[in-house]
């Protein structure tokens, strides 16, 4: 595991990398770091509940990491040209993509053109499963779902989250900001609720962990992922530390 500082940029222009940092919980939050076509480093990822995000990589201080994606240089070349398309086809269809906990319904959502194009029954991606279902449209499948384990604390977790949704759409309501607003945050606590009961749940250390992986492992299993996310766990930590304090 490498796990670096985003900043300053030391992946190259035909690289992309994996990035893991401050989020809401102590998982962190992830995304994709690459290169745009005007030679720009970008941070690429899925924030709040809809809004898909390219940012500056430079603008990212504090505690922002990178893990590598460990293929060959020409596929990862490719790779890149792959994220670049997928954020212009994204840009067209509008920047969103509806935030949804169901990471197993919601596989096979990029097609090889860089399209989004959910499958049947997917509700939307988390920051997670947005960084592991772009890698599956080149071709690269990080994990194994099926081999995810459910929990009662991942049952709360999903349940805590809706009712956030939940009381987001009564404060719209009261603060008339419109109805179709109000009804979307009610639409995902809905969504939300309903995969609950599965109890499961992509962690973004998950996510470094298995992308920390030799690809000959790949798709990695839920419990080969454990140890490597709890190391991107603890590494994420000691950075947050380290901006707070500095």
């Amino acid at each position: 595991m490498v796990l670096a500082p985003l900043n300053p940029i030391t992946f190259g222009h035909d690289e992309v990398v994996v990035t893991l940092s401050q989020g809401r919980t102590d998982h962190g939050h992830t995304g994709l770091g690459f290169w745009d076509e005007q030679g720009v480093p970008n941070v690429y990822h899925l924030d709040g509940h809809h809004r898909v995000l390219l940012e500056p990589a430079a603008a990212k201080q504090g505690a922002w990491l990178t893990e590598p994606v460990p293929i060959p240089p020409t596929a990862l070349k490719q790779l890149a040209v792959y994220v670049r398309g997928v954020v212009k086809s994204l840009c067209q269809q509008g920047g969103t993509v509806d935030y949804g906990i169901d990471f197993i319904a919601a596989k096979g959502s990029f097609a090889e053109n860089g399209d989004y194009t959910p499958p049947v029954g997917s509700t939307g991606l988390t920051c997670s499963s947005f960084v592991v279902e772009l890698l599956r449209g080149f071709h690269l499948n990080l994990i194994d779902e099926t081999t995810w384990q459910s929990s009662e604390d991942n049952v709360k977790w999903a349940t805590g989250l809706a009712e956030i949704f939940d009381n987001v759409a009564k404060q719209v309501r009261a603060a008339n900001q419109g109805d179709a607003l109000a009804q979307m945050f009610e639409e995902r606590a809905r969504v939300i609720t309903a995969a609950a009961p599965q109890g499961l749940r992509l962690l973004p250390t998950e996510v470094a962990g298995a992308v920390s992986m030799p690809p000959d492992r790949w798709p990695v299993a839920y419990n080969d992922a454990q140890g490597p996310a709890h190391q991107a766990r603890a590494v994420l930590s000691e950075a947050v530390a380290a901006a707070t304090t500095g």
